[in-house]
């Protein structure tokens, strides 16, 4: 690994602060396969877990073999129910059939018994041999079977000891494995292991809330951020009906300023109110003008303020008269010309039409006195022929 020295000193110093206080029970397996399934668990969950999971499988299979025939959704409800993360429980049970069934496919049972015998390096020999477990598993089974000089290292305790700047943050997990393994003695590797799983899962959880809690941030952002945006939309919006109405409350007041055309009878109403709420306006700022001074004022004030308004009334009257009497003049004025441009059309369309039958009789008349000429000429002629064979009979008989 590199910067060895360095890490070394830290690890060390790490190790033996961590370590003072803490005792630890070594687990003890009925048969070699159940210290199997407790190291292929133990890869993915932690001590707490383990032991939930194993209850679970012990109640529910009869044994070993049962949960190597069984399917992966039995053994992931089961897991489930123990309380494991759902994004590893697939991971666990193909972990935990697949090791089963190489043991069982090259042995023929699902028992390790050649381990009881075999030394140290005979029994990962034949764990390796076997093929299908992981090496997690084999060192956890060479460590607490063999109690040989090995540290099983998973990816929550890499992930803390990276995290606590205690080895280099490029090196492998067989690295970190070996590199721990020389800074502790053959008797602490138990201690040290589940110290390191112990501080792994405070990390773990440590790393949980930090998740949950920027998850809870980021929705909190995206909430705040969509209300912000609504708010904007309803002011934008509130903005545009205010303008809105503004626009509607300036055109009802331009309409109000310049009225449209309407009869002479509403003008005039029109006009007379509008003098009449000035005169009252008037009259009501001379009384309350003339209210501090005595009686006597204040009624002469009021008699004179009614004879005003009489006057503007009648003159409004006398107005709205002219009106009426200039506009029916206008009407009949209006008629009589309507009246003149009718009878000149009709005489215009007589004159035409006499002239078109005038011109018709000349023309016959012209035809006929033409036939007459030319039936006299006619006549004519054939009596010159007459007279002529008449002299030419005379000249025979002579």
């Amino acid at each position: 690994m590199k910067n060895s020295k360095q890490y070394s000193e830290k690890l060390k110093k790490f190790l033996k602060k961590s370590l003072q206080d803490r005792n630890y029970e070594s687990p003890q397996f009925p048969t070699n396969t159940d210290c199997i399934v407790r190291g292929i668990l133990s890869e993915f969950v932690s001590e707490k877990m383990v032991d939930k999971c194993i209850e679970l499988m012990r109640e529910h299979f009869v044994d070993w073999n049962d949960l190597r025939v069984s399917r992966n959704e039995e053994i992931i409800s089961i897991i489930d129910n123990a309380g494991v993360n759902p994004d590893l429980q697939r991971e666990i049970s193909d972990a935990l059939i697949n090791t089963l069934n190489s043991i069982f496919t090259n042995l023929d049972r699902t028992t390790l018994e050649e381990l009881d015998e075999a030394g140290k390096k005979q029994a990962k020999q034949i764990l390796d041999d076997v093929g299908g477990i992981s090496e997690f598993a084999i060192d956890y089974v060479l460590l607490f079977l063999k109690h040989s000089h090995v540290l099983p290292v998973n990816q929550s305790i890499e992930d803390m000891l990276k995290s606590e700047q205690l080895v280099h943050p490029d090196s492998s997990r067989r690295e970190i494995k070996n590199f721990v393994v020389r800074q502790i003695t053959s008797k602490d590797t138990e201690k040290t292991f589940y110290m390191l799983r112990e501080l792994a899962a405070e990390y773990e959880e440590k790393e949980m809330k930090k998740k949950k809690s920027s998850e809870k941030n980021k929705t909190a952002s995206k909430k705040t951020s969509k209300k912000t945006a609504k708010k904007k939309a309803s002011g934008s919006s509130a903005k545009k009906k205010a303008a809105a109405s503004d626009k509607k409350a300036a055109k009802k007041s331009a309409g109000k300023a310049s009225p449209k055309k309407s009869p002479a009878k509403k003008i005039s109403t029109k006009k007379a109110s509008s003098k009449k709420t000035a005169s009252k306006k008037k009259s009501s700022d001379a009384e309350s003008s003339e209210k501090a001074k005595p009686a006597s004022k204040t009624k002469t004030a009021k008699k004179s303020a009614k004879k005003a308004a009489k006057k503007t009334t009648k003159k409004t009257t006398k107005k709205t008269a002219d009106k009426k009497s200039s506009s029916a003049a206008k009407k009949k004025a209006s008629g009589s010309s309507a009246k003149k441009t009718a009878s000149k059309k009709t005489s215009a369309s007589k004159k035409t039409s006499s002239k078109k039958t005038a011109s018709k009789k000349t023309a016959s008349k012209k035809k006929t006195a033409a036939k007459k000429t030319s039936g006299k000429t006619s006549k004519s002629v054939s009596a010159g022929k007459k007279a002529s064979a008449k002299t030419k009979k005379t000249r025979k008989k002579s």
